[in-house]
């Protein structure tokens, strides 16, 4: 999308005058100009607007071919009136009205003396205005605050008393007493950013001094509260003409009693105000505490590292190192002088501190943009649908606004990506009384880079119990004197901290969950974390995790998964992890059953995960039998709850597994595998040796075949009704072997047993994809089929 497609695509509040209904909204305006924007109004007002409409900003009217990029930005208010009511309305509140300008050229304000006994000295009455583009080719190539219109006088225009031969007496007189002699209020450079105040400062003189050629300034007349609400406007322009006591204006800005700054903020860098005053570059605060601010500026972003004078230059420069690589130019020395150092080198650079350095929003501004502003936009669904097969009615949005814009019952505040830099000093009352029901905070994505931003906002709002402070631009985090506490901690994608950073922040505010993942974490120093309980580090680079042990005394959780350079388990020593109940090795390199022999030294270990490492590649029945005996404690495993069932059928395969490796028999058979394999002694003493067989794998289909007895019977206690010799494939699958005794014995509906010899108990065979292999079957073996 190209620069000018964006200004041309912008949102604007919308309100309705009387005797429209009282309504407002948001409205995303794509026309080019006024006259295609007003065609888009009355479509989507169709239903109660029936007439032409007119669109006033601050005052004025909106002129059918004034491009909607130069006059209207990113949320301003417009107000729609019918056109037969603006009309009246303007005649007889005597405000200007604008009309269609049909050559394109700047036009003009005719401004008539009165006698009207209830006007003040500085008001005048506007008898009919025509306000047009005012040159707009010269504005789009001068900043906003300027306007190119070189004259040479200024004047305050004041009310013309009785007839012209009276205005020329008195002001005569005026002259002989040496009235002061005019300011310039229009320079060659431009208009230059006047205040109310300034303006009240200039000379009064009546309209009959007033000639062709001079700048004037004039308070506009009983301006309607529903125009500019609350505003008293100056309006300043050129006089044209002047004939028979009246004179005309040319209209070139006007100046109102709110801050210049917002006023004047262009359709690019504008952002959302809705119902409060926007804190950004204007409230950037002073000089000084622009130190360690986070910016954007041209779509480029950096950290402020010092804020004052450079020798050999004029004015008040900032020091900044930019997060781009290609932007800095040095490390913060110029001439040979030191003024800031960088963190990266070759990132710095001085800046001078113009108007569109963006330094972010409170918290409270970023609240209400996100939630009061999407509100407003949720009360414009349609009421209907028009589908294939009819209506589609839309219900409850007007609900869901209504809960969505009641900042007071917030308990989760989403402002990720939203620009917070933490708690204004000027909204600090109303931040801590509109949000103090938050619970869970996301400040993810923001402009914090210190850490007594972070303890503002929670001593601004202490109920919190969950915040998200990830992908911010803290340099570091000290530890702190002052004690706040927090439920669950997320400073994950941070990789400018290290592990000291993370557990200071854990400790300032005890924290129970502390997230620090996808942060390139690579080495774990020793600081003891005593609150934490959960501790996630998930995607770092981390190689070795044994200091852990000793430092976090109650962990119960610990996430390394996806740490693609962890090869290995440290040898747990008595008194590490006392707690630890899950651990999580998912996607790590973790490839020795020396390492998993390991945890067994862990008495509270009892759900482990891993899956997608190399321990476990290949047949996953035998890793996870492997996995299951060597561990007795699990209770869980890669998320599957190990039942008592698949623990007896699997440490069975795990003993059948560890005799077919090995080359014994006999008395010797257990003592040959519990030196190679842990856990034997135990297994032995539960299920018994396993029958030996060959170690040699086989090479044909008859050395693969075992026979068995096949049986049918009612239950297992009674004796077989049938019995058939058979052999079968080691390979066969349960659920193959289920229609071959379908077949056999003529019966649908039975369970199938296995019984190695009639010494040993019977096992049923209920795992359908398991081959017969799995049970250890050997030759003579019996499998029962009961009906």
């Amino acid at each position: 999308m190209s620069k000018r497609e964006e200004l041309t695509s912008t949102t604007l509040r919308v309100h309705l005058a009387p005797p429209l209904p009282a309504r407002r909204f948001l409205f995303v305006c794509r026309s080019p100009d006024v006259k295609q924007m007003k065609d888009e109004l009355r479509s989507r007002l169709k239903s109660i607007i029936t007439e032409q409409i007119v669109t006033v900003k601050d005052g004025y009217e909106l002129m059918d071919k004034d491009p909607v990029a130069d006059l209207l930005s990113h949320m301003d208010i417009i107000v729609v009136h019918l056109a037969s009511d603006y009309e009246a309305r303007v005649s007889k509140s005597a405000v200007c009205a604008s009309t269609k300008d049909e050559d394109s050229q700047a036009q003009f304000s005719e401004i008539s003396t009165t006698n009207t006994a209830d006007m003040g000295p500085r008001s005048v009455t506007i008898s009919s205005v025509e306000h047009g583009d005012l040159n707009l080719a010269k504005r789009r190539k001068v900043r906003p605050s300027k306007i190119m219109f070189p004259v040479e006088q200024s004047y305050m225009v004041s009310k013309q008393q009785g007839s012209n031969e009276e205005d020329e007496s008195s002001s005569d007189s005026a002259s002989d007493t040496g009235a002061p002699t005019p300011k310039p209020l229009v320079h060659a450079a431009g208009i230059t950013a006047y205040t109310t105040a300034q303006l009240d400062a200039l000379p009064e003189v009546p309209t009959s001094k007033i000639n062709v050629g001079d700048a004037v300034a004039f308070m506009v007349a009983e301006l309607s509260a529903d125009m500019v609400p609350g505003i008293s406007a100056y309006r300043i322009g050129q006089v044209t003409a002047k004939a028979n006591g009246t004179i005309t204006i040319a209209t070139l800005r006007d100046f109102a009693d709110r801050p210049l700054a917002t006023k004047q903020r262009s359709a690019k860098r504008r952002r959302k105000q809705l119902l409060f005053n926007q804190e950004g570059s204007g409230d950037a605060g002073e000089p000084q505490s622009l130190v360690g601010r986070w910016f954007c500026i041209d779509g480029e972003e950096g950290v402020v590292r010092y804020c004052g004078p450079v020798d050999g230059t004029k004015g008040t420069w900032l020091g900044v190192e930019w997060e781009s690589p290609t932007r800095g130019k040095h490390s913060g020395t110029h001439n040979g002088k030191e003024y800031f150092v960088c963190r990266v080198p070759n990132r710095g650079s001085f800046i001078r501190h113009v108007a569109r350095i963006d330094f972010g929003q409170s918290v409270l501004s970023a609240a209400k943009a996100r939630y009061i502003a999407d509100a407003e936009e949720l009360t414009n669904v349609p009421k209907s649908i028009d589908g294939k097969r009819g209506k589609i009615e839309v219900v409850g949005f007007e609900k869901i606004a209504h809960e969505q814009g009641q900042l007071t019952s917030l308990d989760v505040l989403w402002l990720d990506g939203r620009r917070v830099f933490g708690v204004a000093d000027a909204d600090r009352e109303e931040t801590r009384k509109m949000l103090e029901n938050v619970q869970t905070l996301v400040l993810a994505r923001d402009y914090l880079t210190q850490w007594v931003q972070v303890e503002d906002v929670l001593r601004t709002m202490p109920n919190t119990h969950t915040l998200d402070l990830s992908a911010n631009h803290f340099d570091a985090i000290p530890k702190s004197s002052e004690q706040l506490h927090v439920e669950t901690l997320r400073i994950d994608s941070s990789p400018g901290l290290s592990w000291q950073d993370a557990a200071n922040a854990a400790n300032n505010l005890s924290a129970k969950s502390l997230s620090f993942g996808w942060s390139k974490l690579q080495e774990i120093v020793p600081v003891e974390i005593a609150s934490v309980e959960e501790l996630h580090l998930e995607c770092n680079q981390i190689t070795e995790f044994a200091i852990l042990g000793g430092n976090l005394p109650h962990l119960k959780v610990l996430n390394l998964g996806n740490n693609e350079s962890l090869k290995n388990i440290p040898e747990i020593k008595s008194g590490m992890f006392p707690c630890l109940h899950t651990l999580n090795l998912a996607s790590t390199q973790i490839a020795s059953w020396a390492d998993i022999n390991n945890l067994s030294r862990l008495p509270s270990l009892t759900a482990l995960h891993l899956t997608n490492t190399p321990v476990i590649s290949g047949d996953y029945n035998l890793a996870r039998a492997q996995t299951i005996a060597r561990l007795p404690q699990l209770e869980k495993l890669d998320g599957t709850v190990i039942t008592p069932k698949e623990r007896e059928e699997m440490e069975r395969y795990y003993l059948a597994h560890c005799a077919k490796s090995i080359d014994a028999s006999g008395d010797d058979l257990e003592a040959t595998m519990a030196k190679q394999y842990p856990n034997i002694p135990e297994l032995v003493r539960r299920h018994g040796l396993p029958a030996v067989a060959s170690s040699a794998q086989p090479t044909t289909i008859k050395s693969r075949l075992v026979k068995v007895k096949l049986q049918v019977a009612s239950d297992l206690g009674s004796a077989p009704k049938a019995e058939q010799n058979k052999s079968l494939l080691l390979t066969m699958q349960v659920r193959q072997l289920k229609p071959l005794l379908m077949r056999w014995a003529k019966i649908r509906k039975f369970r199938v047993y296995l019984r190695q010899d009639e010494q040993e108990q019977w096992i049923e065979l209920d795992e359908e994809t398991r081959n017969l292999e799995f049970y250890s079957i050997s030759d003579g073996a019996a499998i029962r089929a009961v009906a």
